[in-house]
């Protein structure tokens, strides 16, 4: 019994480690299992690849019965007929359905990358979130000795009333600002939650992730549109309609119907073989200027559509090399020296006024919170960059 109750234990304990150690990884790898809107996306994608199928073969056969009389004489028909179309439509609609079903595939993978994408979006937030909440606990911390300190000198009358007051306020906005953060966090985790099925998921990672990416301009543009999946389909669609349209060519060429009959009549039996071909003069042709149009119209949409990714994906490196660099100049800054501690030792001192001390304090703390808004933006850039690496 013993070791049944502690293999259970250890069984808990391995999953709450799991559960309590997700990083990116773990966290995307769980929601492209859980998520919702891809389980329906997938199984509209079996729905489809059944679908396309439908079609491809030709018309079921065609049995006929026929009774008809008169005086003192009866007549009966049988008559078994098979229409088909003529051989290279069968083999253009086989093609056009083929290609329909990898166009499909990169629906769901355009989902996928969508949804994967927003999930490490929200987890980058969600670090940001961390590295604001252990910067706003320590102001809250210094804040709340600030107030303390104040309120005993205000009593011994060593301190002003001006003074009591702006230690006061200052405590009571970086509680607000602690609190207001602390709804920020549980917001991000119940949007993950929800991209995670509803299933509730922790995650711990407190540094923002390393991209492996390429540093050549070029080749980035190259990867990110080769892997984008919106632009997949578009030349997919390209491909289909062409499929599409010389099926439509092909069927104004003749169909062909064949079949067996038979007629009885006064004990005498008459039968013999059916042949029937169509002449196709006005059936296909509208359907066929209407194609060319699409055809026409998807060309234009499809370079339009590159043209806008390939600007889009150029300005977001000219945005991340911007961030980059302001970031880095950020972090210098702020690594050479640590101000709030040397502003704490100058007021205890009595070298500046309170007036100067909070307005300085002020200051120093809009540093950090650029530096940290722009390490946030810095990486938010170069996920979109890499938005379609998984």
């Amino acid at each position: 019994m013993k070791i049944k109750i502690s293999l259970i234990i250890l069984v808990l304990l391995f999953g709450m480690v799991e559960v309590f150690s997700q990083t990116i990884d773990d966290v995307l790898s769980q929601v492209m299992k859980n998520n919702k809107e891809l389980q329906a996306a997938r199984q509209l994608f079996q729905a489809q690849q059944v679908g396309y199928k439908t079609g491809l073969a030709p018309e079921d056969p065609r049995i006929e019965y026929g009774k008809t009389w008169g005086n003192q004489l009866e007549v009966r028909k049988f008559g078994l007929s098979q229409k088909i179309d003529f051989p290279t439509v069968y083999l253009h609609k086989k093609k056009a359905a083929a290609l329909k079903s990898q166009q499909s595939e990169f629906e769901v993978l355009r989902k996928k990358t969508d949804i994967l994408h927003e999930t490490r979006l929200l987890c980058i937030e969600l670090i940001f979130l961390q590295k604001r909440q252990k910067e706003l606990r320590r102001r809250l911390e210094n804040a709340q000795n600030l107030f303390e300190s104040a309120k005993r000198k205000s009593e011994s009358g060593e301190a002003s009333i001006l003074e009591f007051n702006k230690a006061k306020l200052s405590f009571l906005k970086q509680q607000n600002e602690n609190r207001f953060l602390t709804f920020q966090y549980e917001d991000a985790k119940k949007r993950l939650t929800k991209l995670n099925g509803g299933n509730p998921i922790a995650f711990s990672q407190s540094e923002y992730p390393l991209f492996a990416g390429k540093n050549d301009t070029v080749e980035v543009v190259q990867a990110y549109l080769q892997k984008n999946p919106k632009i997949l389909f578009y030349q997919a669609e390209t491909k289909v309609l062409d499929a599409e349209y010389r099926s439509l060519k092909a069927q104004c060429l003749p169909d062909f119907e064949f079949g067996y009959a038979l007629e009885k009549k006064q004990g005498e039996n008459v039968n013999g073989v059916r042949f029937g071909m169509s002449i196709p003069l006005w059936k296909n042709t509208k359907k066929l200027k209407f194609k060319q149009q699409q055809q026409l119209y998807n060309e234009k949409f499809t370079e339009s559509s590159l043209e806008n990714e390939k600007s889009f994906i150029r300005r977001q490196i000219e945005k991340v090399n911007a961030l980059e660099k302001n970031y880095q100049q950020l972090r210098e800054s702020l690594q050479s020296s640590d101000n709030a501690e040397l502003l704490n030792k100058a007021y205890a001192g009595g070298q500046i006024s309170a007036i100067e001390y909070y307005l300085e304090l002020a200051y120093f703390y809009d540093i950090i919170d650029e530096y940290l808004r722009t390490e946030y933006e810095f990486n938010i850039a170069v996920a979109s960059l890499y938005k379609f690496d998984f």
